[in-house]
Parts: structure tokens; C-alpha cells; sequence
């Protein structure tokens, strides 16, 4: 049997297969080659490279003042920066940090280090077209924020190995313990572990050998202190809590006289700055803005418990890359 061929019905069916193939073709650009590449160089414009590459400075702590748009010649419309980098950031890090939030693009970036000075110069280039170039240069005469931080743990208790997890944290911080005979073996764990601990005097003390009362004599309030002094001679800070009955005695000024003649320090526990949150979000926002309130040179220390601490250690390590220092709690010095 012949078949008979309509060469209109033809070209619509030819027509319509270009429109299938033309709809297939974008669904899987859409849903495949979009999954697989999710950024890619045309969607990575001058003016989004630009912006990583400030963003990229501003996250570690290069203030504006040390960012200059400099003049590009004839009809090249590419930005050109040149960028002063004080002494305690290095350049390279900071090209580092560029190369991190470039990754995953289309793009070719170039950086040559000029040696014995440091000068460094970066081009980031797409499809061979330059979109950013800038030099950057060490500068002794500026110093980015030196703000110290440190911080007290409270309500530590080594119930299980997830526990001491924390003493594994490779950040510097104080314990605080409450005398007693369990907390004699754990601050001797806390320094083997590299860490440190101090001890809160308050009216919770329980073992008779530390208790600390108004109705006890002066023979037996000393022989206490004198048991807390040898007991915890490792301890960064006596901690008394001003909200205790024994603040509120006489017992306060014979610790003050005891410790006194033995240069040991007692500090009230409101001379930290205590952390006090109902959720994550409201904790790194009262972070934020007490770090944002040190002033050069100045610190803080921060009473916070594990949970909390733990939760802000992304938030320690952002702001240790914009230049604040997070120090050992006897390295800030502590006004009451």
C-alpha cells in the first residue's frame, strides 16, 4: 500500500517537534544544567563581583577610609581598588577569603605578590574581559578594632564524655566551679586539658570543709578560706556573688583580708557581663552589640553558660577575623 504524504500536515508536524525539542531543551537547561552549576559566568556580573569582593574586605574588618576607587584609563570599564591593609591582617589571607566567595563561579582570578614589600595585585577577570583589578598594600599607621574578649562558663557539670567535649574547644575561657570535694577532681581534669577555672563563693557551698556562714566563727571561717586557697591555688578568680548573704556580712571583708595577704583577688560576679537570652537569636544580637560597644584597646569579659558559648562560636570566629582579640579572662583587666 502507498502511503500518500501531505506536505502541509508535514511541515506542522516538523513544527511542532521543533516547539517539543525547543521545550524539552529548556526544561532540562532549567532543571538539570541550573542543579548541576548553580552560578555560572553569565549570571556573574561586574557589579556582583564587586560586591563579593567588598563584602570579602568588610569581613575583615577593612574600614572604608582604607578602600580607594581609583581611575581606570581609556574605555576600560572595569573597577580598580586600591586597598591598605594594616600590619596585623595578612594580605594573603584576605585574597584567601576573595578566592573562598569566588568558588563555584566561572571566573579567572589572578593575584602576584611583589616581594620584599608585601604589594599584592589581584585581577578577576570573566571570559577573558577584566571586571576587577586592586592593589593592596600593608600600611603601618592604621590598626583595625583591638577590642579583647573573654568569657566565665557557668553551670559547667562533666556528667558525661559530650561534656567534655567543651574542655576540647580550642578557645580560651574560665570555668566556674562551686567549691566541693567533686570540683577539686574536675578543676584538676580543666588543667589538664589545657584549660582554667575560677571558683564562686556564694551560700550555696555545701561542703562543710569550704562552707561559708555569718554564724560561724572566725577560726572556723578562716580555716574555710585557707581550705579554698590551697585546695584551688589554680584558680584564675575568687568570684563572690554580690546577691549572697555573705556579701552582706562580715565574712566579705575577712575573704578580703585573707586574700588580700595573699595577693589573690576577689571579684564580684557583677564585674562580668552576664549573657542572660531566651533563644539563639536574641543571644548573638546581645553579643553583637556589646562587642560593637568595646572601645579600642578595651575588653569585656562575659559570664554565659555551655549551651550559650557553644552557640556563639561562629559568631567568635566572625569577629576574630575583623581584628577582635579573644583572650584568657586574666588578660582583660577587670574594674569594680
Amino acid at each position: 500500500m502507498k502511503i500518500k504524504i501531505n506536505k502541509k500536515t508535514t511541515v506542522q508536524l516538523l513544527f511542532a517537534a521543533a516547539v517539543i525539542l525547543l521545550i524539552a531543551n529548556l526544561v532540562i537547561k532549567n532543571f538539570f544544567i541550573g542543579k548541576v552549576y548553580p552560578q555560572n559566568f553569565s549570571l556573574l556580573t561586574g557589579q556582583k563581583i564587586d560586591s563579593i569582593f567588598i563584602s570579602s574586605l568588610k569581613s575583615y574588618g577593612i574600614l572604608d577610609e582604607w578602600i580607594d576607587v581609583r581611575k581606570v584609563s581609556g574605555d576600560e570599564k572595569y573597577k580598580n581598588y586600591k586597598i591598605q591593609v594594616p600590619a596585623d591582617l595578612s594580605i594573603p589571607v584576605i585574597l584567601t577569603e576573595i578566592y573562598a566567595n569566588l568558588a563555584g563561579y566561572d571566573v579567572n582570578i589572578f593575584s602576584q605578590e611583589k616581594k620584599p614589600s608585601g604589594k599584592s595585585i589581584l585581577t578577576i577577570s570573566v571570559a577573558d574581559e577584566v571586571k576587577l583589578k586592586s592593589v593592596f598594600n600593608y600600611n603601618d599607621a592604621i590598626k583595625r578594632i583591638a577590642g579583647r574578649v573573654s568569657f566565665i562558663i557557668n553551670d559547667f557539670v562533666l556528667w558525661s564524655s559530650e561534656d567534655s567535649l567543651l574542655l576540647q574547644i580550642p578557645e580560651p575561657f574560665s570555668i566556674l566551679l562551686t567549691p566541693s570535694k567533686e570540683n577539686t577532681y574536675l578543676a584538676e581534669k580543666i588543667l589538664k586539658m589545657k584549660k582554667s577555672y575560677s571558683v564562686l563563693l556564694n551560700d550555696d557551698i555545701s561542703e562543710l570543709k569550704y562552707k561559708l556562714r555569718d554564724n560561724y566563727s572566725k577560726n572556723r571561717l578562716e580555716n574555710s578560706i585557707k581550705s579554698l586557697i590551697k585546695d584551688y591555688s589554680k584558680a584564675t578568680f575568687f568570684v563572690i556573688d554580690e546577691k549572697s548573704d555573705i556579701f552582706n556580712s562580715f565574712v566579705l571583708q575577712l575573704l578580703r583580708n585573707e586574700f588580700s595577704r595573699r595577693k589573690i583577688n576577689l571579684i564580684r560576679k557583677d564585674s562580668f557581663i552576664h549573657l542572660n537570652y531566651d533563644n539563639e537569636d536574641e543571644l548573638k544580637s546581645l553579643f553583637d552589640t556589646y562587642l560593637k560597644q568595646i572601645k579600642n584597646n578595651g575588653g569585656k569579659i562575659f559570664l554565659i553558660d555551655e549551651d550559650g558559648f557553644i552557640s556563639l562560636l561562629p559568631e567568635i570566629r566572625n569577629f576574630r577575623k575583623t581584628g577582635y582579640k579573644f583572650v584568657h579572662p586574666s588578660e582583660i583587666k577587670i574594674i569594680q
